[in-house]
């Protein structure tokens, strides 16, 4: 029986050549004598793809070789050498060595310089010319004019929302640690208020003044200042930090800096994204967004996002697990309109409904991240935001008119277990008996606010001069009760009315061709009233009427210097601002009341 077909490989310059040798015939007896037949065709094959092997052999060997930097002429270390599917790398002296034959191509690559395609010939040395890797031009939107990251005479910190996507981050909690001097408080289930440089507020309790914050909050050109809440980064296309006063740009909730949120925009294409998660504690999330052109002008573009989690917290005395849990969602639509003639219109309306719970505090440090109080409380913002932006072309100068308004409409709560447990805990662990004592070791604190904001600002921009005017209205009702005033009251019923009127200018002097100037100033008039009533156990109720009206003023200097290669030096000197208002104090004289601007 005649064995099976072997198949043999045999290597020529690279490529890969099958060969089958074919059966040969059996050697056959006739009329007594023995003669052999050999076949001729397989023979010939054999010898042929022998003598091919052997020039193979002969023609492929390790090619050395050297790459350089053209410019320097120094070795570069971590080049890649590439010869058909054979590779290997540059060692320190940019030596290489790979298996070629003469006449071959050579792939010459390294990160930073311009790759090559070389023959094989000997010796072989190849420089490698640098060149520019061009990146994403990263510009900065919050500020009066649209500039460049790279040309700006500021501190500030851009993260790009497709890093924060990558990253994980869900919400402007997540992204605060990849900002260099940015910071949250606790004390609320997400971060409220920011600190910037050691600069911000960690609380705003009932009693502790009016909504007028260090570190400003915006997003899409809505003020949401002290209401970080919302701040979820689902389709956000870039988060602003700007860092250092920057009162003549966004007023007086800027003294220590701003934090700029920026959703996606509309584009002329139909597009759509969509993610889920799901992780231990209950935790799950879902976000997506489609964009939707509608003609040749317009665009539009919706998205949505549902998350959820169980809080990181167990209850021991309710024996739930859900007591500190997170329920957050947001629709947002965006409306871009750029006809050929005419103005370019952005419009953005949003909901945000942060229904959060918060049952964090406990009397041993929360160690187990277990609570025992019987009466959790709330974390709660629901927000309806909108603005419209648009921008008119004067004429053929260059010039532009910028008109934005915005409207902000939010219910807040937060509450939370006053005295951190229960009687059975502080019955046990400390003692406590209310059928001894007479009373409950039993608090719970609780303030709701109403706050509506509406803004309209305009500026001109004519070349390198900007003058605009804003003026915002708030108003804010704060309904309040527990432990106040370090004991002095109960409940608090009280109501602000802020209205703010600015006039700002800025102008960049060109000195030189690297060499800019850029100076701004910005006045401001801050009129704010308050009526409030508290109460108090075996007390009369107390009434406050107060008003303040102030002038504030502020402005910058800077000179920069254009390194190139994407690099500014700029020294500035600038002063920020932050209003004043009244103390809410029941018991307070009236020349003690008003307390002075920042």
């Amino acid at each position: 029986m005649p064995h099976a077909p072997r198949t043999h490989r045999w290597p020529i310059q690279g490529e890969r050549f099958f060969y089958a040798p074919r059966r040969s015939h059996s050697a056959t007896a006739r009329r007594g004598s023995k003669s052999m037949r050999i076949s001729l065709s397989a023979a010939s094959l054999l010898a042929g793809l022998l003598m091919l092997s052997a020039l193979s052999v002969a023609q492929a060997e390790e090619v050395p070789g050297q790459v350089l930097d053209a410019a320097t002429g120094r070795p570069l270390e971590g080049a890649n050498v590439q010869a058909g599917d054979r590779a290997t790398t540059t060692d320190a002296q940019g030596r290489f060595k790979v298996e070629a034959a003469l006449g071959d191509s050579l792939d010459i690559s390294f990160i930073g310089y311009q790759s090559v395609r070389v023959a094989v010939v000997l010796p072989l040395v190849v420089a490698l010319e640098r060149t520019i890797l061009q990146a994403p031009e990263v510009v900065v939107e919050g500020g009066l004019v649209r500039q460049r990251l790279d040309r700006l005479a500021a501190s500030v910190t851009v993260v790009e929302g497709d890093r924060s996507r990558a990253s994980g981050a869900g919400h402007l909690q997540d992204a605060t640690h990849a900002v260099p001097n940015l910071n949250w408080a606790g004390g609320s289930s997400r971060p409220r208020y920011f600190q910037i440089r050691g600069i911000g507020e960690r609380s705003h309790y009932a009693g502790e003044g009016p909504p007028s914050f260090s570190v400003g909050f915006v997003m899409d050109d809505v003020d949401l200042s002290g209401m970080g809440t919302a701040g979820l980064l689902f389709d956000v296309d870039q988060v602003e930090v700007f860092k250092g006063p920057q009162s003549t740009i966004f007023g007086p909730n800027a003294l220590a800096g701003l934090v700029n949120l920026r959703s996606a925009d509309p584009q002329q294409e139909l597009a759509g994204m969509g993610s889920a998660e799901m992780g231990s504690d209950g935790l799950g999330r879902f976000s997506g967004a489609v964009n939707l052109p509608v003609g040749s002008d317009l665009a539009l573009r919706v998205g949505y996002e549902n998350g959820r989690s169980n809080g990181f917290r167990s209850n021991a005395f309710l024996d739930a697990d859900d007591t500190n849990g997170r329920r957050e969602q947001m629709l947002r639509t965006k409306v871009g309109w750029t006809p050929a003639a005419g103005p370019e219109v952005l419009g953005t309306v949003f909901w945000a409904d942060m229904d959060n719970g918060y049952d964090a505090w406990v009397p041993d440090n929360n160690e187990d991240l277990t609570t025992y109080s019987d009466k959790p409380g709330k974390d709660r913002q629901q927000t309806t935001g909108a603005s419209l932006k648009s921008t008119w072309g004067l004429g053929t100068s260059g010039a532009e008119l910028v008109a934005i308004t915005a409207f902000s409409r939010s219910e807040l709560e937060h509450s939370f277990d006053g005295d951190w447990g229960n009687d059975e805990y502080w019955l046990e662990e400390h003692g406590f008996d209310p059928d001894i004592e007479g009373w409950s070791y039993d608090f719970f604190d609780r303030n709701v606010r109403d706050r509506t904001v509406v803004s309209q600002e305009a500026r001109l921009l004519v070349e390198e001069l900007v003058v605009g005017a804003y003026w915002k209205r708030l108003e804010e009702e704060d309904n309040a009760a527990g432990y106040l005033f370090g004991g002095d009251a109960t409940d608090l019923n009280g109501r602000y009315e802020i209205d703010n009127l600015a006039f700002y200018g800025q102008y960049g002097l060109a000195m030189g061709e690297k060499l800019r100037l850029e100076v701004n100033a910005r006045l401001d008039r801050n009129d704010t009233a308050y009526e409030g009533t508290t109460a108090n156990y075996g007390a009369d109720s107390t009434s406050t009427a107060f008003a303040v009206n102030q002038w504030l003023g502020g402005g910058k200097a800077a000179l920069s210097y254009n390194w190139g290669l994407g690099h500014t030096l700029y020294a500035s000197a600038s002063r920020g601002y932050r209003s004043g208002g009244v103390n809410q104090h029941p018991y307070l004289a009236a020349d003690n009341r008003p307390y002075d601007p920042e």
